[in-house]
This record gives structure tokens, sequence and C-alpha cells, in this order.
């Protein structure tokens, strides 16, 4: 009876997960880190290899056709470590990316900004 219950309550998860879009939100999270990893200003800052580090946050709010994402997450390398804030907008539907920044801790300015498919460095 209680395996029953998880697996209904598994499927009911996935469907309410690949109906709502959020997958597609997660997936337009995976593609923002994928371009950041391959930035050579954060991976002349890090050395090689970067990776993405074990652990996220992620905040999603908003209904229907709107809503707003944010996801924390951080970079590292053989030089260091890098905390990454990507912002996402669904807008008729569809999720987008807004922003994303990468700061070094202490920094007063981003390393990296990224707004849409605009890369701006801070040096």
């Amino acid at each position: 009876m209680l395996i029953s219950g998880l697996v209904l309550t598994s499927v009911l998860v996935t469907v309410l997960f690949y109906s709502s879009g959020l997958s597609d939100c997660f997936a337009l999270f995976k593609s923002s880190v994928a371009r950041m990893t391959e930035n050579p200003v954060l991976r002349a800052e890090l050395g090689e290899p970067v990776e993405r580090g074990w652990f996220y946050n992620f905040k999603i709010g908003g209904s229907g056709l709107t809503g707003h994402a944010r996801f924390t997450t951080s970079f590292v390398g053989p030089k260091g470590k890098v905390e990454a804030n990507i912002l996402l907008d669904k807008r008729g539907g569809i999720w987008e990316h807004a922003s994303s920044e990468l700061w070094r801790e202490g920094q007063r300015e981003p390393l990296l900004t990224f707004h849409g498919r605009e890369v701006k460095a801070s040096r």
C-alpha cells in the first residue's frame, strides 16, 4: 500500500513538473550554466577545468503564462570559486534568460554579466 502510494505520488509530481513548464525552466538553467562554463573570461579567472558546484538553490514564482525564476550556484576551478546568479523570466508561457552574474567573493562588481545573449566583463 505504501509503495503504490509513493508510485502514484511520483507519477503525479512528474506530470505536474512537465505540464507546468518547469522542465523548460530547468532546461534553460542548464543551458545558461553551459554557456557560462564555456566563457573564456571565466576560464581564465578559475583555470581549467571549470565545473559547476554540487549544490544550487532556486526560487520559482508566478502562474499561468508569466513567472520568474532565480537560481544560485557556484563554479570552481584550480584558481578558486565564483558564485552565479541566474535569472529567468516566463512571458507568454515561454521561459527566457533574463540575466546572469558571476561574482568573486568580496568584489563590488560582478566578474561577468550576461543579458540575453550579450556578455559584459567588468574589467
